[in-house]
């Protein structure tokens, strides 16, 4: 049952992951690309301001269910040591989707879609802190931003050891506060649009 190689699983997964949702549905709906409207991001928020709420929302599900469905896979039939391996290749399959020259999404929804399966009390954690924010604020950017900062510091606090896996959601936040640098340079030029559905 544990058999199948580790590196076959993360092929998959980085597959699974690199499914561009936002563009397909956005271009089934006949509103062209998504990548060349608002800020070109193939995410739910774009996707919403593109082509209305229903297919934001539509969206978040199919980036969300990509990332249960990657590290459910891996953890049923790879082995559940590999969760947080399966939840990096699978957003870093978002990311940088070969579907679109690897210019994809930002991981988000995909990463909270993984940690359902991987660790849903760091998922809350990560939760709280991104509609805090996001109830202050309105930026869904600067949200996600501040989650994917605390998500480290949870792990710390939540875990038994700061193993392999604390490293791995180290690199897993960078790597989403690093694709939100547009979006830190519109804040501080205080150039970041709100949110409202």
């Amino acid at each position: 049952m544990h058999s199948s190689p580790f590196f076959l699983w993360m092929i998959l997964t980085f597959l699974l992951g690199s499914i561009p949702f936002g563009y397909l549905l956005v271009y089934l709906k006949g509103k062209g690309d998504i990548r060349n409207f608002g800020s070109g991001n193939i995410g739910a928020t774009n996707v919403a301001r593109a082509g209305g709420s229903l297919l934001g929302i539509l969206t978040l599900g199919c980036d969300l269910s990509k990332g249960v469905l990657a590290v459910l896979l891996v953890k049923t039939w790879g082995h559940p040591d590999w969760v947080f391996w399966a939840t990096l290749s699978c957003v870093l399959g978002h990311i940088f989707t070969p579907w679109l020259k690897f210019k994809g999404g930002k991981g988000v929804a995909t990463l909270c879609g993984a940690l359902v399966i991987a660790s849903s009390n760091l998922l809350l954690a990560a939760l709280f802190v991104f509609f805090v924010f996001f109830f202050i604020t309105r930026i869904v950017s600067l949200s996600s931003i501040a989650a994917a900062f605390s998500l480290p510091l949870f792990t710390a606090y939540l875990f038994d050891s700061l193993g392999t896996d604390f490293w791995l959601i180290v690199l897993l936040s960078l790597l989403i506060i690093v694709k939100h640098r547009s979006n830190i340079d519109r804040l501080l030029k205080k150039e970041e649009p709100t949110f409202h559905f």
